[in-house]
């Protein structure tokens, strides 16, 4: 089967194909992408299912949820095995109806995620890609106990029951081990010994944890993702700095940012809304962005200049308006005492004030305002592939120049006019961002 749309993504941060289609072979696989006209020549004896002005785009994940969460429901009482299960299938299709194609359920009934996979790949129903960590596990009375999690107590307990749900085909293991409270639930020697169990068989394990000290407990015993992290400190921040890649967004940038032992400072105006401009400067290109935030951080708190990394430059501006680097084509690297080498990646280009930062050292990375803003601007989408390129090992995962994917299509003419790829002309020099275009010679000034 040949799907065709108007717009095809493909996935990689890079490439977006107008008029283009993808293949799907008889087992339900992506076998080839490209250009319609391309691919429906290559496989002539496909059928053809073209969905006209739409953007066809791989399938998103959902990294957190619970497909047998019934115990909200106000008729929780009414739900016997049977209705867990028609629950759990209803939540797996409205997964499928958003485009969410792989989920990872972090806590359901017993064996209810294992026996939902099977019968979607025996074609009894349709549901994403789930992987899973069967129930969670909390301490007697814990967080979640009355809302079908395991109650395990010591550390024996705890490794005999991720040893039955691993039998049992769980492919996560999830720990439960603070609620609403101010006191840890599992001891240290328990959360120790959950990790060890899992890391022993090459599993991952996951934690829910939220408030102190239970997220230092968590980080200390080595857990691989902590769930929630409500009051994580930059101190815990920087912790975790080194030993696991991070994106920081918005109030996680400046977390990053003391962490490194930044100071920050008060706006004068602050930023709102979702026309701010930021500079990407290790692209060059320049994003419309959704911002609220009335702090940013102080660039030059972060180190002394390395000139052979910053254009030759010693000393930071004076003024610590940092347009100046959007003016020179550079982006700054400074020494930090914590982390080494630290790149200013991101300017805003009304009040020269940083936006982002990058540390080369570490697997880490950070930007002031909101790329999952949503209604909003979508020029800063990219750094969700960013973030995937650095977790792939890219050395230049930042320099990913998003003003390729939205010409793709135009038609150029010798005369100096270009056509839109819905028939509209528009001023060629303008769509290429030659220097004819006001704003495009300022923003690469």
């Amino acid at each position: 089967m040949i799907y065709c749309g108007k717009h095809v993504l493909t996935g990689d941060g890079k490439t977006h194909l107008m008029d283009g289609a993808v293949v799907v072979n008889a087992e339900g696989v992506i076998q080839d992408v490209g250009l319609k006209a391309e691919m429906t020549a290559k496989y002539p004896s496909e059928e053809v299912k073209d969905y006209g002005d739409v953007t066809l785009l791989p399938g998103l994940c959902d990294m957190h949820v619970h497909f047998g969460y019934y115990y909200s429901q106000p008729d929780q009482g009414a739900f016997d095995d049977f209705m867990i299960a028609y629950y759990a299938q209803e939540q797996a299709k409205l997964a499928l109806s958003l485009g969410i194609t792989t989920v990872r359920d972090l806590s359901s009934p017993h064996n209810l995620c294992k026996q939902l996979r099977l019968a979607g790949e025996k074609g009894w129903v349709k549901v994403p890609r789930i992987i899973h960590s069967d129930a969670g596990m909390c301490m007697t009375g814990g967080h979640g106990y009355d809302d079908g999690i395991e109650q395990v107590d010591g550390e024996w307990e705890i490794r005999k029951e991720i040893r039955k749900q691993l039998r049992d085909g769980a492919d996560w293991v999830k720990i439960l081990t603070s609620g609403r409270v101010s006191f840890p639930e599992f001891t240290q020697e328990e959360l120790n010994a959950a990790v060890d169990e899992s890391h022993r068989v090459g599993v991952k394990c996951a934690v829910h944890a939220g408030l102190q000290p239970a997220l230092q407990m968590a980080i200390d015993a080595g857990f691989d993702t902590i769930e929630h992290g409500t009051f994580l400190t930059y101190e815990q921040v920087q912790q975790l700095i080194g030993k696991v890649p991070v994106f920081g967004i918005c109030l996680g940038h400046q977390m990053i940012s003391l962490a490194c032992g930044a100071q920050m400072e008060k706006l004068k105006f602050g930023h709102r809304g979702g026309n701010q401009p930021v500079m990407n400067l290790v692209s060059r290109r320049v994003e419309i962005t959704a911002q609220n935030h009335g702090f940013g951080l102080l660039f030059p708190s972060l180190g002394k200049l390395i000139p052979e990394l910053s254009g030759g430059e010693t000393e930071h501006e004076a003024d610590g308006d940092l347009r100046a680097w959007v003016r020179r084509g550079i982006a700054p690297v400074v020494m930090n005492e914590r982390f080494g080498r630290i790149r200013l990646t991101h300017v805003n280009l009304n009040d020269g004030t940083a936006e982002g930062i990058q540390l080369l050292d570490a697997p880490c990375f950070s930007v002031q305002y909101h790329p999952e803003a949503s209604p909003g601007p979508t020029d800063a989408h990219y750094l969700f592939t960013a973030f995937t390129r650095l977790m792939d090992g890219e050395e230049n995962y930042l320099d990913i120049d998003t003003a390729k994917d939205r010409l793709a299509g135009w038609n150029f003419a010798d005369d100096g006019s270009a056509v839109l790829p819905n028939g509209g002309p528009v001023d060629a020099a303008a769509a290429s961002c030659t220097s004819s275009c006001r704003s495009a010679s300022v923003a690469r000034a």
